[in-house]
């Protein structure tokens, strides 16, 4: 796999890797290598499939070599199975990027997944595409993912700890750039008005894409049957507030979180 470059996140210029960091030559800032993985955000806001508790756990079990999918499983097949989705499932199920067949690119392509999650869309890329650039601002679930990819035989993915409102890569990066399930939560990493904070990240990734790249955003579907069946919404956890109109929801959402 080649050498991935990084870019400054305060002054845009190529910074320089040692073992332990990557240094702006230019400004002088520096952001850490832990576990070989580069550190480019603070501790973020946790948010998984599981609970932290019990993703800690589920990596203290990797550390002894057990295999992901067994403790996963175990993990998660009573405590979680009527979750939806369910966990294990959730993350197993290779199939959740089949839509990459509907795209032409070619095998030498260089793609980015921003929010990578359990990394399954990562990997499943990986058996694709030449190069995969994991992000994820979790760490917890960068740890899972250096564990699965590790224990898969999967060795072109290079894992970024970041987020999508600070993406630390040139201009012209990239041929593909993801984002499953990740738009709708970005606003949570800065107060100002969410739609805006969309549009910059939307910006940010226009910015290192290359020229004809591919953009790729997944996303529940807002008219769901579950939301005609009294279930909440996942993401605020209200009842019926994707089935209202926009101004109606906003109302809706202040006031009740």
């Amino acid at each position: 796999m080649k050498k991935i470059k990084f870019q400054c996140l305060n002054c845009r210029k190529i910074l320089v890797e040692s073992k332990e960091n990557f240094k702006c030559r230019n400004c002088g800032s520096e952001w850490k290598i832990e576990n070989k993985i580069p550190q480019f955000t603070g501790n973020a806001i946790y948010w998984g499939e599981i609970t932290r508790y019990d993703m800690v756990y589920v990596n203290k079990q990797l550390t002894k070599n057990k295999y992901w999918k067994d403790v996963l499983r175990k993990v998660t097949e009573q405590k979680y199975k009527n979750q939806v989705p369910e966990p294990y499932s959730f993350t197993t199920d290779l199939s959740r990027a089949n839509w990459h067949f509907l795209i032409s690119l070619d095998k030498k392509s260089k793609v980015l997944d921003i929010g990578a999650g359990l990394g399954t869309v990562s990997e499943v890329l990986s058996h694709y595409y030449e190069e995969v650039v994991s992000v994820e601002p979790v760490r917890e679930r960068l740890y899972f993912c250096k564990k699965r990819f590790e224990q898969e035989g999967i060795k072109n993915i290079k894992l970024v700890n970041a987020n999508a409102l600070e993406l630390p890569f040139p201009e012209n990066s990239f041929d593909l750039v993801v984002m499953n399930g990740v738009l709708e939560w970005v606003a949570l990493y800065n107060k100002e008005n969410p739609k805006k904070v969309q549009e910059q990240v939307l910006i940010n990734v226009l910015r290192i894409l290359k020229p004809n790249g591919y953009l790729y955003i997944g996303i529940e579907n807002r008219l769901s049957y579950r939301h005609f069946t009294g279930h909440y919404d996942p993401h605020v956890n209200l009842l019926l507030i994707t089935l209202m109109p926009r101004m109606l929801a906003r109302i809706y959402s202040r006031i009740f979180t």
